[in-house]
Order: structure tokens, then C-alpha cells, then sequence
């Protein structure tokens, strides 16, 4: 089968599916083309080693990338970001038709308003199957980062973003929640299948063994000074989504503890958020800037315990934030401060406690029964982790389920 891919963020950019789905459909047998714009994502500004042209063919491990135009830009402008999500859908849809001409299949990962336009295009003028992978629910995620506050506007990109799910010949969610929440805008439900996320670079997660091979300032900030003292750590995008003043706050509040967070990362929060870890003297909570994947295993790895952070909010519920797989792979317990999918998917594989998000004292409440808890009993959520990825999140399982979604709609 010849499967076109769409999607704005591909590697190098952090992407949940990315790069591990396209080179996996591949070793099964299928032709895979990609068609994404040019890195930018999460600094607004182009990685390393690319200048902005109309259009860069290149091959990433053997899958055929064509990058085409766009507007780079991630920061807090809604005016700038507008314009990054239409010149890529502009070109998406112009150099899209020569790329999928061939195409069985064309998956559209994630469904920005970018996509709104290619999606027709492909769909209704050349008569190609579509699936879109949906990640986050839109407008819903745009009013939990403060993108989007104007009622009308919200109710414009509802209707706008129904109108998209139902070109697609069918939907990829990523948790129950999203089903359900899909379903009650008018999706038919039997079009609707829950894939889970994987963890990229799977197999260097799950066999991830301690290291001591960090850089000098970094492996400091990792050293305890004493054997009760932990280490709790969270690694991935720094934005509105995340709320990480109410856990800085938290952990500041535990400076007589003997335990320290680092967190990991880079976006559009981050440099707020150092300024006011140093204004309440938050002398217990570290940054480090954002890491490679094929290097964060090596932070994750040192960690007594990894944290997921989300704003207590309707458009946030349902989501499982990518990391959550990530740490599981890893096999370190987790702290989920999120009330939703993502705290059922770590009661149900038993392998962290879940609190409450924004709420300080539950915070510090959660944080407290982890450092009760004995090491045998830290050990055994860390092997449930593990477990419960490979029984139930694996790359082989979700693709497996992505190959049965194209059989149903070819």
C-alpha cells in the first residue's frame, strides 16, 4: 500500500508518531511519503542545517521527506502563529497533489486549521482516502493554552474543525476520552478508533540502563546529597498546557523535604517560569534545556520518580500527554497530576499515583506518599510501567491497529 503522510511537525521536531510509524509501515511492506514543513517547532525558529526554500526533498532512515514552505514561528502571538498554520497549508495543498498522486491512504497527523484545506483537496478533487490522527482536540486545546479566548471565534472553529473530521474516511484518537468527546460533535462512532501513542526510540527506553554520561553541570545537578534525598523529574514542552508554576510552587513549599525537581525542557513558558522559580527562592527546583530524544533516556534513567503536569481544564481532560508513554517505557513510577485518561491509563497499570492538578496541597499531598513508599514498592511501579507499555502501548500494536484502519477504509 502507498501511504501519504501529512503533517506539519516531523523529525527532527518532536512529533509522538513521526518518523518510528513511517519507517514501521515501511518494514512491513508499504511505501511511505512524507510531506511536512520546515523544523521550526518548539522555538519558532529553523533547527540547525535547514534554510527556508519552497520546497527540500531529503531522506530521513529511508523515508522520502519532502519539505515544503511555511512561516516559522511558536511564540505568543496569535497573529504570527496564524500565519505559520496557513502558508503551510497553502503549500501543503499546492505540492501535495504531484506528492499523493499515487497515494492509497494519506494519514493527516494531528488537525490544525493548516490541514483544513489540503484535507478537501485530497479528499474530494482527487478522491484519495484520508485518515487524520488526532492529537488534540481542536478548538478545545486552543482555549486551554490562551490561544483562543473570543466565544464566536470558538464556536467558528468548532463547526470549522467538525467540517474536518467529517471529510476523514475515518479518526485516530488517542485515548476513550477523545472518542466520547468526538462522538457527542456528531462523529459517527464507527469511525472512530483509539490508537494509542508509543514512545519514540522504543527500544532505547526499554532497555534504558543508569548512566553516568551526562555533562559536568548537569550530572551536579542530579547528585543527592544524601541516600534519602529524591530526585523527581519532568521533561517535555514547557507552555501554557502544562501549569508548572502550581508544581514549582508545590516544591517550594517542600524545601525541608529531601527531595529536588529538574525539569527538562524548552517552550514558551520557560523562561517565566525560571524568572519566578527565582522570585519565591525556589531553591529546589532545576532547568535543564531541552534534550535530543536519543539523549532525555539518560535523564529519565536518574530520576526516582517522572511527573506529568497539565492545567485543570474541559479541553485538557481527555488527553494523555506523549511523555506518559515515554516514562512508562522508561519504567519509572509516575506522578500524574491530571484527572482524566491519563490518570485512569496509571491506576489501571498500577504504576503511579495520580493527584490533583493546580491544587498545591494535593500536590504536596502526592508528592508525600511517594516518599513514604519504601523501595521495594517504588521498584514495583517501575516494573508495572514497563510492563503495561509492552503489553498495551507498544509501536508494534499501534501500527498494527493503523494497518487494519487501511484495509477497513481502501
Amino acid at each position: 500500500m502507498k501511504i501519504g503522510y501529512l503533517t506539519q511537525w516531523f523529525q527532527p521536531e518532536p512529533n509522538p508518531r513521526g518518523l518510528s510509524l513511517a519507517k514501521e509501515l515501511q518494514n512491513r511492506g508499504h511505501i511511505v511519503k512524507v510531506l511536512t514543513g520546515f523544523p521550526n517547532y518548539p522555538y519558532g525558529k529553523l533547527y540547525p542545517g535547514y534554510k527556508l526554500a519552497l520546497k527540500k526533498r531529503e531522506n530521513l532512515e529511508g523515508v522520502s521527506v519532502l519539505r515544503v514552505f511555511l512561516y516559522p514561528s511558536h511564540d505568543k502571538s496569535k497573529i504570527k502563529r496564524a500565519i505559520n498554520y496557513i502558508t503551510f497549508s497553502i503549500s501543503a495543498a499546492i505540492f501535495g497533489i504531484k506528492e499523493f498522486r499515487d497515494c492509497d491512504v494519506i494519514i493527516a497527523y494531528q488537525d490544525p486549521l493548516s490541514y483544513i484545506l489540503p484535507v478537501f483537496v485530497f479528499k474530494y478533487i482527487f478522491r484519495k482516502r484520508v485518515v487524520i490522527d488526532v492529537q488534540d482536540i481542536w478548538p478545545e486545546a486552543l482555549y486551554a493554552t490562551g490561544m483562543l479566548k473570543n466565544n464566536l471565534s470558538y464556536k467558528a472553529l468548532e463547526w470549522i474543525c467538525t467540517f474536518n473530521y467529517n471529510l476523514a474516511d475515518a479518526i485516530a484518537v488517542i485515548s476513550n476520552g477523545f472518542k466520547e468527546r468526538l462522538v457527542r460533535r456528531g462523529i459517527k462512532p464507527e469511525k472512530i478508533s483509539v490508537i494509542y501513542n508509543w514512545c519514540l526510540d522504543e527500544e532505547v527506553f526499554l532497555n534504558a540502563k543508569e548512566t553516568d554520561d551526562l555533562p559536568g553541570e548537569d550530572k551536579a545537578i542530579f547528585e543527592k546529597n544524601s541516600d534519602k534525598e529524591l530526585v523527581l523529574v519532568f521533561a517535555g514542552n514547557i507552555g501554557k498546557a502544562q501549569g508548572l508554576s502550581s508544581l514549582i510552587e508545590a516544591f517550594d513549599s517542600l524545601k525541608s523535604y529531601p527531595i529536588k525537581l529538574v525539569i527538562i525542557g524548552d517552550g514558551v513558558e520557560r523562561q517565566s517560569l525560571i524568572e519566578y522559580a527565582q522570585k519565591i527562592n525556589a531553591n529546589n527546583v532545576f532547568f535543564i534545556d531541552r534534550k535530543p530524544v536519543g539523549e532525555v533516556w539518560k535523564y529519565l534513567i536518574k530520576a526516582d520518580a517522572l511527573v506529568v503536569h497539565l492545567k485543570k481544564d474541559a479541553g485538557l481532560i481527555n488527553t494523555i500527554p506523549s511523555k506518559t508513554q515515554t516514562y512508562m517505557a522508561v519504567g519509572k513510577p509516575i506522578l500524574m497530576m491530571q484527572n482524566g485518561d491519563a490518570a485512569r491509563l496509571i491506576n489501571d497499570a498500577g504504576c503511579g499515583i495520580v493527584g490533583e492538578p493546580e491544587n498545591i496541597e494535593d500536590i504536596k499531598k502526592t508528592i508525600k506518599i511517594f516518599m513514604g513508599l519504601d523501595e521495594t514498592e517504588r521498584k514495583t511501579m517501575g516494573i508495572n510501567a514497563r510492563s503495561y507499555y509492552t503489553a498495551h502501548l507498544s509501536s508494534s500494536i499501534g501500527i498494527r491497529n493503523f494497518e487494519t484502519l487501511f484495509r477497513l477504509i481502501h
